[in-house]
Protein backbone atom coordinates (compact mmCIF):
# COMPACT_ATOMS: atom_id res chain seq x y z
CA UNK A 1 0.00 0.00 0.00
CA UNK A 2 1.46 3.28 -1.23
CA UNK A 3 2.00 5.44 2.20
CA UNK A 4 -0.65 8.10 1.43
CA UNK A 5 -3.36 5.46 1.15
CA UNK A 6 -2.35 3.87 4.08
CA UNK A 7 -2.14 7.21 5.92
CA UNK A 8 -5.47 7.56 4.60
CA UNK A 9 -7.26 4.45 5.84
CA UNK A 10 -5.61 4.74 8.76
CA UNK A 11 -7.31 8.00 9.57
CA UNK A 12 -10.72 6.49 7.84
CA UNK A 13 -10.37 3.35 10.30
CA UNK A 14 -9.98 1.24 6.94
CA UNK A 15 -9.86 -2.62 8.68
CA UNK A 16 -7.69 -3.89 6.42
CA UNK A 17 -4.52 -2.29 8.25
CA UNK A 18 -5.38 -3.67 11.51
CA UNK A 19 -5.79 -2.90 15.33
CA UNK A 20 -2.46 -1.63 15.34
CA UNK A 21 -1.24 -0.25 12.38
CA UNK A 22 2.23 1.54 11.99
CA UNK A 23 2.93 4.40 10.08
CA UNK A 24 6.58 4.33 8.27
CA UNK A 25 8.96 7.63 9.08
CA UNK A 26 12.57 7.69 7.27
CA UNK A 27 15.73 8.33 9.75
CA UNK A 28 19.48 8.38 9.79
CA UNK A 29 19.15 4.95 10.32
CA UNK A 30 16.82 3.81 7.83
CA UNK A 31 12.95 3.25 8.04
CA UNK A 32 11.58 3.41 11.61
CA UNK A 33 8.32 1.65 12.38
CA UNK A 34 6.00 3.39 14.95
CA UNK A 35 2.36 3.05 15.86
CA UNK A 36 -0.01 5.28 15.37
CA UNK A 37 -1.39 7.19 18.82
CA UNK A 38 -4.63 5.94 19.94
CA UNK A 39 -6.44 9.52 19.47
CA UNK A 40 -6.35 9.06 15.75
CA UNK A 41 -7.32 5.99 15.39
CA UNK A 42 -10.73 7.01 17.63
CA UNK A 43 -10.93 9.84 15.97
CA UNK A 44 -11.07 7.70 12.56
CA UNK A 45 -13.39 5.56 14.03
CA UNK A 46 -15.53 8.60 15.06
CA UNK A 47 -15.03 10.11 10.99
CA UNK A 48 -16.73 6.14 10.45
CA UNK A 49 -20.21 6.24 9.08
CA UNK A 50 -22.83 3.77 11.32
CA UNK A 51 -24.95 1.50 9.81
CA UNK A 52 -28.22 3.36 11.09
CA UNK A 53 -26.69 6.69 10.10
CA UNK A 54 -26.63 5.45 6.62
CA UNK A 55 -30.15 4.60 6.72
CA UNK A 56 -31.35 7.68 7.88
CA UNK A 57 -29.28 9.46 5.50
CA UNK A 58 -30.89 7.05 2.51
CA UNK A 59 -34.87 7.63 3.72
CA UNK A 60 -34.11 11.57 3.95
CA UNK A 61 -32.43 11.63 0.35
CA UNK A 62 -35.14 10.01 -1.20
CA UNK A 63 -37.46 11.86 0.39
CA UNK A 64 -36.02 14.98 -1.05
CA UNK A 65 -35.97 13.57 -4.55
CA UNK A 66 -39.69 12.70 -4.38
CA UNK A 67 -39.85 16.77 -2.95
CA UNK A 68 -37.95 17.65 -5.62
CA UNK A 69 -39.95 15.98 -8.74
CA UNK A 70 -43.33 17.37 -7.16
CA UNK A 71 -45.56 18.97 -9.36
CA UNK A 72 -45.68 21.63 -6.36
CA UNK A 73 -43.55 24.67 -7.07
CA UNK A 74 -43.82 26.10 -3.75
CA UNK A 75 -42.51 22.57 -2.20
CA UNK A 76 -39.76 22.23 -5.13
CA UNK A 77 -38.41 26.02 -4.49
CA UNK A 78 -38.35 24.92 -0.81
CA UNK A 79 -36.51 22.07 -1.84
CA UNK A 80 -34.45 23.65 -4.10
CA UNK A 81 -33.54 26.46 -1.17
CA UNK A 82 -33.28 24.12 1.73
CA UNK A 83 -31.01 22.30 -0.08
CA UNK A 84 -28.35 24.74 -1.08
CA UNK A 85 -25.44 25.89 1.54
CA UNK A 86 -26.89 28.68 3.31
CA UNK A 87 -24.46 31.01 5.17
CA UNK A 88 -25.66 29.68 8.51
CA UNK A 89 -24.85 26.27 7.70
CA UNK A 90 -21.55 27.42 5.74
CA UNK A 91 -20.47 28.94 9.25
CA UNK A 92 -21.14 25.80 11.16
CA UNK A 93 -19.16 23.79 8.18
CA UNK A 94 -16.27 26.17 9.39
CA UNK A 95 -16.98 25.72 12.96
CA UNK A 96 -16.88 21.73 12.16
CA UNK A 97 -13.27 22.18 10.08
CA UNK A 98 -12.12 24.31 12.80
CA UNK A 99 -12.99 21.47 15.38
CA UNK A 100 -11.77 18.85 13.68
CA UNK A 101 -8.39 20.97 13.09
CA UNK A 102 -7.79 20.83 16.97
CA UNK A 103 -8.78 17.50 17.53
CA UNK A 104 -6.21 16.26 15.09
CA UNK A 105 -3.15 18.59 15.94
CA UNK A 106 -2.29 16.72 19.12
CA UNK A 107 -2.52 13.23 17.07
CA UNK A 108 0.12 14.86 14.17
CA UNK A 109 2.38 16.48 16.45
CA UNK A 110 2.23 13.24 18.81
CA UNK A 111 3.08 11.15 15.46
CA UNK A 112 5.82 13.94 14.41
CA UNK A 113 7.67 13.47 18.02
CA UNK A 114 7.52 9.89 18.48
CA UNK A 115 8.78 9.46 14.57
CA UNK A 116 11.48 12.11 16.04
CA UNK A 117 11.92 10.18 19.05
CA UNK A 118 12.48 6.64 17.82
CA UNK A 119 14.55 7.83 14.78
CA UNK A 120 17.09 9.93 16.54
CA UNK A 121 17.19 7.04 19.48
CA UNK A 122 21.25 5.89 20.28
CA UNK A 123 21.61 2.15 19.91
CA UNK A 124 21.81 1.15 23.52
CA UNK A 125 24.78 -0.66 24.83
CA UNK A 126 25.33 -4.16 25.40
CA UNK A 127 26.20 -5.81 28.34
CA UNK A 128 29.19 -5.46 29.50
CA UNK A 129 31.89 -8.43 30.59
CA UNK A 130 34.36 -8.01 33.08
CA UNK A 131 37.58 -8.42 31.37
CA UNK A 132 40.43 -11.16 32.17
CA UNK A 133 43.54 -11.46 30.48
CA UNK A 134 46.61 -14.02 29.98
CA UNK A 135 50.33 -13.82 29.09
CA UNK A 136 51.37 -15.58 25.86
CA UNK A 137 53.91 -17.06 23.92
CA UNK A 138 53.11 -17.83 20.51
CA UNK A 139 54.41 -21.06 18.34
CA UNK A 140 57.13 -19.40 16.10
CA UNK A 141 58.74 -21.92 13.11
CA UNK A 142 62.33 -22.90 13.37
CA UNK A 143 63.49 -20.47 10.41
CA UNK A 144 61.45 -17.80 12.10
CA UNK A 145 63.31 -13.83 11.06
CA UNK A 146 63.94 -12.67 14.72
CA UNK A 147 65.03 -9.43 13.29
CA UNK A 148 68.76 -9.47 15.50
CA UNK A 149 66.99 -9.48 18.64
CA UNK A 150 68.79 -11.97 21.22
CA UNK A 151 65.11 -13.29 22.79
CA UNK A 152 63.65 -15.78 20.11
CA UNK A 153 60.38 -15.61 21.58
CA UNK A 154 57.05 -14.57 20.73
CA UNK A 155 55.68 -12.79 23.10
CA UNK A 156 52.15 -11.17 23.60
CA UNK A 157 49.06 -10.74 25.68
CA UNK A 158 45.68 -11.98 25.25
CA UNK A 159 42.67 -9.81 26.54
CA UNK A 160 39.04 -12.03 26.66
CA UNK A 161 35.25 -11.90 27.73
CA UNK A 162 35.50 -13.15 31.30
CA UNK A 163 33.35 -15.02 33.74
CA UNK A 164 31.14 -12.25 35.89
CA UNK A 165 32.62 -13.61 39.19
CA UNK A 166 36.23 -12.27 37.81
CA UNK A 167 37.93 -9.84 40.12
CA UNK A 168 39.29 -6.85 37.69
CA UNK A 169 42.32 -5.21 38.83
CA UNK A 170 44.11 -2.06 37.57
CA UNK A 171 46.49 -2.98 35.45
CA UNK A 172 49.98 -1.29 35.29
CA UNK A 173 53.04 -0.77 32.70
CA UNK A 174 56.76 0.02 34.11
CA UNK A 175 58.14 -1.06 37.20
CA UNK A 176 55.35 -1.76 40.15
CA UNK A 177 57.04 0.37 42.53
CA UNK A 178 56.77 3.41 39.88
CA UNK A 179 55.14 2.56 36.79
CA UNK A 180 54.28 4.80 33.96
CA UNK A 181 51.48 3.56 31.73
CA UNK A 182 47.62 2.68 32.61
CA UNK A 183 46.81 -0.23 31.29
CA UNK A 184 43.19 -0.81 31.91
CA UNK A 185 41.33 -2.92 34.72
CA UNK A 186 41.49 -6.89 33.95
CA UNK A 187 41.42 -10.06 36.16
CA UNK A 188 44.80 -12.18 35.52
CA UNK A 189 43.58 -15.64 34.00
CA UNK A 190 40.24 -15.58 34.84
CA UNK A 191 37.96 -18.32 33.37
CA UNK A 192 36.52 -17.18 30.20
CA UNK A 193 32.73 -16.13 30.47
CA UNK A 194 30.53 -18.85 29.15
CA UNK A 195 28.90 -18.40 25.86
CA UNK A 196 26.37 -19.85 23.08
CA UNK A 197 28.06 -19.16 20.14
CA UNK A 198 32.05 -18.47 19.46
CA UNK A 199 33.85 -15.33 20.06
CA UNK A 200 35.08 -13.25 17.36
CA UNK A 201 39.05 -12.89 17.12
CA UNK A 202 41.15 -9.07 16.84
CA UNK A 203 44.22 -9.04 16.42
CA UNK A 204 46.51 -5.86 17.41
CA UNK A 205 50.02 -4.83 16.42
CA UNK A 206 51.52 -1.96 18.45
CA UNK A 207 53.58 1.15 16.91
CA UNK A 208 57.06 1.41 16.68
CA UNK A 209 59.26 1.29 19.77
CA UNK A 210 56.06 0.15 21.91
CA UNK A 211 54.65 -2.87 23.01
CA UNK A 212 51.79 -5.39 23.21
CA UNK A 213 50.05 -3.84 26.34
CA UNK A 214 50.43 -0.12 24.69
CA UNK A 215 47.32 -1.55 23.40
CA UNK A 216 45.64 -2.19 26.62
CA UNK A 217 43.13 0.75 25.87
CA UNK A 218 41.44 -1.38 22.78
CA UNK A 219 42.00 -4.32 23.91
CA UNK A 220 40.02 -4.55 27.18
CA UNK A 221 37.33 -2.22 25.66
CA UNK A 222 36.73 -4.75 22.85
CA UNK A 223 37.06 -7.94 25.45
CA UNK A 224 34.64 -6.17 27.38
CA UNK A 225 32.26 -6.51 24.61
CA UNK A 226 32.79 -9.72 23.89
CA UNK A 227 35.88 -10.34 21.51
CA UNK A 228 38.90 -12.40 22.09
CA UNK A 229 42.23 -9.92 21.29
CA UNK A 230 45.43 -10.59 21.28
CA UNK A 231 48.59 -8.60 20.89
CA UNK A 232 52.40 -9.54 20.22
CA UNK A 233 55.60 -8.09 20.50
CA UNK A 234 57.11 -7.63 17.69
CA UNK A 235 60.74 -8.73 17.74
CA UNK A 236 63.58 -5.83 17.94
CA UNK A 237 60.98 -3.11 17.88
CA UNK A 238 59.24 -3.58 21.37
CA UNK A 239 60.10 -1.70 24.42
CA UNK A 240 59.95 -5.20 26.46
CA UNK A 241 62.39 -7.72 24.75
CA UNK A 242 64.86 -4.29 22.83
CA UNK A 243 65.32 -2.85 19.94
CA UNK A 244 67.24 -3.47 17.27
CA UNK A 245 67.63 -1.83 13.61
CA UNK A 246 66.45 -4.38 11.94
CA UNK A 247 63.30 -4.55 13.87
CA UNK A 248 62.74 -0.92 12.57
CA UNK A 249 63.67 -1.77 9.24
CA UNK A 250 62.07 -4.81 8.52
CA UNK A 251 58.30 -3.74 8.83
CA UNK A 252 56.83 -6.16 6.44
CA UNK A 253 57.89 -9.03 8.91
CA UNK A 254 55.45 -7.38 11.07
CA UNK A 255 52.70 -8.65 9.24
CA UNK A 256 54.39 -12.25 10.20
CA UNK A 257 54.14 -12.01 13.57
CA UNK A 258 50.18 -11.34 13.42
CA UNK A 259 49.46 -14.28 11.49
CA UNK A 260 51.75 -16.00 13.80
CA UNK A 261 49.38 -15.39 16.45
CA UNK A 262 46.36 -16.15 14.95
CA UNK A 263 47.42 -19.34 13.42
CA UNK A 264 48.57 -20.21 17.33
CA UNK A 265 45.06 -19.05 18.64
CA UNK A 266 43.32 -20.83 16.39
CA UNK A 267 45.22 -24.28 17.73
CA UNK A 268 45.23 -23.35 21.47
CA UNK A 269 43.76 -25.55 23.48
CA UNK A 270 42.01 -22.75 26.06
CA UNK A 271 40.77 -20.38 23.21
CA UNK A 272 40.88 -22.26 20.27
CA UNK A 273 37.33 -24.11 20.27
CA UNK A 274 36.19 -20.34 21.30
CA UNK A 275 37.06 -18.53 18.06
CA UNK A 276 35.21 -18.10 15.42
CA UNK A 277 37.29 -18.67 12.64
CA UNK A 278 35.27 -16.77 9.92
CA UNK A 279 35.34 -13.50 12.54
CA UNK A 280 38.92 -12.22 12.11
CA UNK A 281 40.07 -8.48 11.96
CA UNK A 282 42.77 -7.21 13.22
CA UNK A 283 43.60 -3.07 14.31
CA UNK A 284 46.78 -1.45 14.72
CA UNK A 285 48.59 1.79 15.28
CA UNK A 286 51.00 3.59 14.19
CA UNK A 287 53.75 1.52 12.73
CA UNK A 288 51.18 -1.28 13.19
CA UNK A 289 48.49 0.97 10.93
CA UNK A 290 51.34 0.05 7.87
CA UNK A 291 51.18 -3.25 9.55
CA UNK A 292 47.50 -3.25 8.72
CA UNK A 293 47.84 -2.64 5.12
CA UNK A 294 50.31 -5.32 4.37
CA UNK A 295 47.80 -7.65 6.03
CA UNK A 296 45.22 -6.24 3.91
CA UNK A 297 47.41 -7.01 1.00
CA UNK A 298 49.44 -4.01 -0.21
CA UNK A 299 53.12 -4.58 -0.62
CA UNK A 300 56.00 -2.44 0.68
CA UNK A 301 58.42 -1.22 -2.24
CA UNK A 302 61.81 -0.89 0.21
CA UNK A 303 63.83 1.54 -2.55
CA UNK A 304 60.87 3.85 -2.39
CA UNK A 305 60.80 4.60 0.90
CA UNK A 306 64.73 4.25 1.24
CA UNK A 307 64.97 6.95 -1.55
CA UNK A 308 62.25 9.22 0.54
CA UNK A 309 64.16 9.02 3.83
CA UNK A 310 67.12 10.31 2.08
CA UNK A 311 65.22 13.09 0.81
CA UNK A 312 63.76 13.86 3.72
CA UNK A 313 66.92 13.89 5.93
CA UNK A 314 65.63 13.27 9.69
CA UNK A 315 61.95 11.82 8.83
CA UNK A 316 62.87 8.08 9.32
CA UNK A 317 64.51 8.70 12.62
CA UNK A 318 62.25 7.56 15.32
CA UNK A 319 63.05 9.07 18.86
CA UNK A 320 63.35 5.32 19.48
CA UNK A 321 66.38 4.94 17.17
CA UNK A 322 68.40 7.72 16.65
CA UNK A 323 70.35 7.87 13.30
CA UNK A 324 68.51 4.52 11.95
CA UNK A 325 69.00 5.10 8.26
CA UNK A 326 72.97 5.18 9.03
CA UNK A 327 72.68 2.36 11.23
CA UNK A 328 71.14 0.40 8.10
CA UNK A 329 73.39 1.64 5.77
CA UNK A 330 76.40 0.14 7.43
CA UNK A 331 75.04 -3.16 8.00
CA UNK A 332 73.12 -3.66 4.71
CA UNK A 333 75.46 -6.38 3.78
CA UNK A 334 75.02 -8.73 6.63
CA UNK A 335 73.81 -12.15 5.95
CA UNK A 336 70.82 -12.37 7.61
CA UNK A 337 69.93 -8.67 6.16
CA UNK A 338 70.95 -9.73 3.05
CA UNK A 339 67.99 -12.85 3.74
CA UNK A 340 65.41 -10.44 4.62
CA UNK A 341 65.51 -7.47 2.10
CA UNK A 342 64.45 -9.56 -1.10
CA UNK A 343 61.44 -10.49 1.03
CA UNK A 344 60.23 -6.77 1.68
CA UNK A 345 58.18 -6.70 -1.74
CA UNK A 346 56.49 -10.04 -0.84
CA UNK A 347 52.55 -10.56 -0.47
CA UNK A 348 51.64 -10.68 3.45
CA UNK A 349 47.94 -10.34 2.91
CA UNK A 350 46.25 -13.25 5.30
CA UNK A 351 43.09 -14.18 4.12
CA UNK A 352 41.50 -14.98 7.03
CA UNK A 353 41.42 -10.99 8.14
CA UNK A 354 38.02 -9.72 7.42
CA UNK A 355 38.77 -6.13 7.82
CA UNK A 356 41.47 -3.81 9.42
CA UNK A 357 41.25 -0.55 11.54
CA UNK A 358 44.16 1.54 11.33
CA UNK A 359 44.79 4.34 13.91
CA UNK A 360 47.46 7.01 13.11
CA UNK A 361 48.66 4.94 10.32
CA UNK A 362 52.71 5.36 9.38
CA UNK A 363 55.13 5.05 6.86
CA UNK A 364 52.73 5.46 3.71
CA UNK A 365 55.50 6.16 1.29
CA UNK A 366 56.03 2.60 1.71
CA UNK A 367 53.30 1.76 -0.60
CA UNK A 368 52.50 2.44 -4.33
CA UNK A 369 49.12 3.86 -5.16
CA UNK A 370 48.52 0.77 -7.00
CA UNK A 371 49.40 -1.51 -4.24
CA UNK A 372 47.16 -0.03 -2.23
CA UNK A 373 44.43 -0.37 -4.94
CA UNK A 374 44.69 -4.19 -4.69
CA UNK A 375 43.60 -3.92 -0.99
CA UNK A 376 39.77 -5.13 -1.28
CA UNK A 377 38.77 -5.74 2.62
CA UNK A 378 37.01 -2.88 4.88
CA UNK A 379 39.20 -0.50 5.85
CA UNK A 380 38.73 2.41 9.03
CA UNK A 381 41.16 4.70 9.60
CA UNK A 382 41.52 7.41 12.07
CA UNK A 383 43.78 9.93 12.87
CA UNK A 384 44.51 12.91 15.16
CA UNK A 385 44.45 16.55 12.72
CA UNK A 386 47.78 17.45 15.16
CA UNK A 387 49.44 14.89 14.44
CA UNK A 388 53.27 15.99 13.31
CA UNK A 389 54.95 12.42 14.08
CA UNK A 390 52.65 10.81 11.21
CA UNK A 391 50.74 13.92 9.44
CA UNK A 392 47.66 13.03 8.34
CA UNK A 393 48.23 14.45 4.80
CA UNK A 394 51.19 12.16 4.10
CA UNK A 395 49.89 9.23 5.83
CA UNK A 396 46.32 8.74 6.93
CA UNK A 397 44.57 11.07 3.56
CA UNK A 398 46.65 9.01 1.64
CA UNK A 399 45.81 5.49 2.54
CA UNK A 400 42.55 6.53 2.30
CA UNK A 401 42.18 7.71 -1.14
CA UNK A 402 43.97 5.07 -2.87
CA UNK A 403 42.40 2.29 -0.87
CA UNK A 404 38.70 2.13 -2.37
CA UNK A 405 35.91 2.29 0.07
CA UNK A 406 37.79 3.36 3.09
CA UNK A 407 36.27 5.45 5.83
CA UNK A 408 38.81 8.22 7.09
CA UNK A 409 37.95 10.60 10.15
CA UNK A 410 40.35 13.11 11.17
CA UNK A 411 39.83 14.03 14.81
CA UNK A 412 39.95 17.85 15.22
CA UNK A 413 41.82 20.31 17.58
CA UNK A 414 44.46 18.83 19.13
CA UNK A 415 44.55 15.17 19.27
CA UNK A 416 48.24 13.90 18.42
CA UNK A 417 49.96 11.23 17.54
CA UNK A 418 50.85 9.85 21.27
CA UNK A 419 47.58 10.52 22.23
CA UNK A 420 46.65 7.18 21.24
CA UNK A 421 49.15 5.76 23.93
CA UNK A 422 48.04 4.29 27.21
CA UNK A 423 47.23 7.02 29.65
CA UNK A 424 50.26 7.98 31.67
CA UNK A 425 50.74 7.93 35.76
CA UNK A 426 52.02 10.80 37.71
CA UNK A 427 55.62 9.03 37.47
CA UNK A 428 55.57 8.55 33.95
CA UNK A 429 54.25 11.98 33.56
CA UNK A 430 57.69 13.15 34.96
CA UNK A 431 59.72 10.30 33.18
CA UNK A 432 58.60 10.76 29.83
CA UNK A 433 56.91 14.21 29.21
CA UNK A 434 56.62 13.66 25.58
CA UNK A 435 54.46 10.61 25.77
CA UNK A 436 51.98 12.51 27.97
CA UNK A 437 52.02 15.97 26.89
CA UNK A 438 48.73 16.18 25.09
CA UNK A 439 47.88 19.45 23.95
CA UNK A 440 45.31 21.93 25.83
CA UNK A 441 41.62 20.20 25.48
CA UNK A 442 42.76 17.03 24.91
CA UNK A 443 40.90 14.51 27.17
CA UNK A 444 43.43 11.17 26.35
CA UNK A 445 40.39 8.99 28.00
CA UNK A 446 37.67 10.33 26.09
CA UNK A 447 39.97 10.02 23.13
CA UNK A 448 40.01 6.47 23.53
CA UNK A 449 36.75 5.56 24.18
CA UNK A 450 35.99 7.44 21.23
CA UNK A 451 38.46 5.79 18.69
CA UNK A 452 37.52 2.48 20.67
CA UNK A 453 33.87 2.97 20.14
CA UNK A 454 34.99 3.47 16.45
CA UNK A 455 36.61 0.13 15.93
CA UNK A 456 34.03 -1.79 18.25
CA UNK A 457 31.12 -0.46 15.74
CA UNK A 458 33.34 -0.84 12.46
CA UNK A 459 34.04 -4.77 13.56
CA UNK A 460 30.42 -5.54 14.37
CA UNK A 461 29.71 -4.42 11.02
CA UNK A 462 32.28 -6.29 9.20
CA UNK A 463 32.59 -9.15 11.46
CA UNK A 464 29.03 -10.51 11.18
CA UNK A 465 28.75 -14.40 11.12
CA UNK A 466 29.01 -16.32 8.38
CA UNK A 467 26.12 -18.49 7.27
CA UNK A 468 27.43 -21.71 6.42
CA UNK A 469 25.80 -23.97 3.47
CA UNK A 470 24.22 -27.45 4.58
Amino acid sequence: MAEGARLESVFRGNSNVGSNPTLSASSPSGVVVFEVPRCARDFGARLRPTPSRQKRAWRGSRRRRALASSSNPTLSARFQTSNSVSKPKRHRLSIVTTHLAVLLLPCLVLIFLTSTAVGSKKKEEPPLHPVGFSLRQFSAPEDYNWRGSDDHRLSGIVWYPAEDSAGEKDQYIGPPDAPLFYAGRAAKDATLAPAFSRFPLIALSHGTGGSALQMAWLGTYLAARGYIVVAVNHPGNNAVTGYTTQGFIEGWERAKDISTAITDMLADPRFGNKIDPDRIGAAGFSYGGYTMMELAGATTDLNRILAWCDQQKGACNPPEMPDLMEKFRTMKQQPDVQQAVPHSGDSYRDPRIRAVFAIAPAVARAFTPESLHKISIPVEIVAGAADQIAPPIENAQFFAANIQGAELTILPGGVGHYTFLDVGTESGKKQMPQFFADNPGVDREAVHRQVAGMAAEFFEKQLTPVKKKR
